[in-house]
């Protein structure tokens, strides 16, 4: 039986979590034996999911990364646990997500998949791998010339006074270099920047779209939901399922601030996943404020009572909110921007881009929502059955492996 290991910073939790929740799940369900190693969260009763970092090691990290500029260089501890499991189990092939996350010694895993000849599939969540110390380079180019003079220095990972990240570029080009047996899978607009990155412009890469779970994940109203939650039934739903407190997803300056300017109107907005200490009367009387949800169904239901899905974010590459929206058959809103503008064809009924990244642009898109039809209901579930099925992206990431 064929070995295989996933590695990620968390399990089940966020969407790099759920993916590799379905990842394990799959090699599973076909023949491999299949162990996970995660960072930061909690233990699992499975003793093929391990957590590799203790809650210590994890904070020292975090602050020697803010304190030095350094990322990907510490919880050696953490690194040793990690390879010797991989070492005593024999395994032969891994699937890597997030390896950023202040939980491992990213350089000294790399070196050791590279010296072994292990089968690596590294599935790219975001561009970290072509860049110096960013997740996301946005409008800027450096990373093309290696980096340095970086303008993201006080961004995840943060520094709080050293810009490292010439240094960190350098140190993935020594990981990289002869490391023969790895693939980057992605989907396209993360392969654009790929190809323009020094760092892995000569590797193979392959395009997959992310994936959901369709099962979980599919229209079905529960009435009681507007009751628990306080949504009124009359008005047109606006949903967001991001951070109030990530600047990236755009929740306080635009979401938010569309909800201010249509108060007393048809509109209704509600924020799953907000995790601000707003007072309550700041927070607009036409919205409800949901924290994190770890009821997967639950979420779905609100998903499906919702009549447009509002992404706000200038700098994802294709996130699974808006897959698990269109599998819950309600039409999304966002930038034409990043990742974004490869979810769906323009004139797509799943789908409204904006153009101008504003406030007002959103606005008059919003404005322009009426309860959702048959019509986009559909185009969005078909949208999600032809392109973003969990069951296509989980194999195709394990052909990799073959």
């Amino acid at each position: 039986m064929d070995k295989v290991a996933i590695i990620n910073s968390v399990y089940e939790f966020s969407s790099t979590g759920a993916m590799t929740k379905q990842l394990y799940e799959y090699g599973k369900a076909h023949g491999y034996e299949t162990f996970v190693f995660f960072g930061r969260g909690e233990k699992s009763g499975d003793d093929h999911i391990i957590r590799i970092d203790g809650k210590l090691e994890f904070l020292m990290h975090k602050a020697l990364s803010l304190i030095t500029g350094y990322q990907g260089v510490f919880s050696n501890s953490a690194t040793r646990r990690l390879l010797s499991a991989l070492k005593k189990n024999e395994i032969r092939k891994v699937i890597l997500l997030n390896i950023h996350g202040y939980y491992l010694n990213e350089k000294k895993l790399l070196e050791y998949l590279k010296k072994n000849g292990i089968q690596t599939a590294y599935v790219t969540p975001d561009e970290y791998p072509a860049l110096g110390k960013c997740c996301y380079s946005e409008k800027c180019e450096r990373y093309k010339s290696g980096c340095g003079d970086c303008p993201k220095k006080k961004s995840y990972p943060k520094s709080l006074f050293f810009d490292r990240s010439q240094t960190i570029f350098n140190r993935k080009k020594e990981a990289y270099q002869g490391f023969d047996t790895m693939t980057l899978i992605g989907p396209e607009t993360n392969l654009v920047k790929f190809r323009e990155s020094p760092l892995v412009k000569d590797k193979p890469m392959k395009r997959v779209s992310w994936g959901v779970d369709l099962e979980t994940y599919k229209y079905e109203i529960d009435g009681s939901l507007y009751d628990k939650y306080g949504i009124p039934k009359d008005k047109v739903i606006i949903l967001t399922v991001a951070n109030y407190s990530n600047p990236r997803k755009g929740v306080k300056e635009y979401f938010f601030e569309i909800a201010k300017r249509l108060q007393d109107t048809e509109y209704h907005f509600v924020n799953v996943g907000y995790d601000g200490n707003l007072n309550p009367e700041d927070i607009p009387k036409n919205m409800t404020t949901i924290g994190y949800m770890n009821d997967q169904q639950e979420l779905a239901r609100i998903y499906a009572l919702s009549d447009l899905y509002l992404l706000a974010s200038t700098a994802d590459t294709m996130p699974l909110s808006c897959l698990i929206s269109f599998a819950c058959e309600t039409p999304v809103c966002c930038f034409y921007t990043s990742g974004l503008r490869y979810l769906a064809d323009r004139d797509n009924p799943a789908i409204r881009y904006c153009d101008d990244i504003s406030v007002d642009s959103l606005e008059q898109i919003v404005r322009n929502t009426k309860k959702k039809d048959s019509e986009s209901m559909n185009a969005c579930r078909r949208l999600a059955e032809d392109e973003y099925s969990v069951e296509a992206f989980n194999q195709k990431v394990y052909e990799v492996l073959e």
